[in-house]
């Protein structure tokens, strides 16, 4: 493969895409820093208009995006200091 961009894309309006290390604890911090933004029993209006109960995973998919690129050397590895495709 020759040195590029990928691009990752989810479709759905509840689902979102992001990079991040994989550090202890990195994923258990992106949890409760998007608990704190936009909490799960939060006052949404889609939630009352809509006889829903998922406004908040709109909203955290619109703050995340639903698209990355990754740029991509040497023969497929991503680039960056501990860098691996998960």
């Amino acid at each position: 493969m020759a040195d590029g961009l990928v691009t990752a894309f989810v479709r759905g309006s509840t689902a979102a895409i992001t990079t991040m290390e994989f550090e202890p604890g990195g994923v258990a911090d992106l949890r409760a820093l998007l608990d704190r933004l936009i909490p799960v029993e939060g006052d949404y209006e889609h939630n009352r208009l809509n006889h829903d109960t998922n406004s908040h995973a709109h909203q955290r998919a619109s703050l995340i995006g639903a698209s990355e690129q990754v740029p991509v050397i040497e023969a497929g590895s991503p680039s960056g200091p501990g860098s691996s495709w998960c």
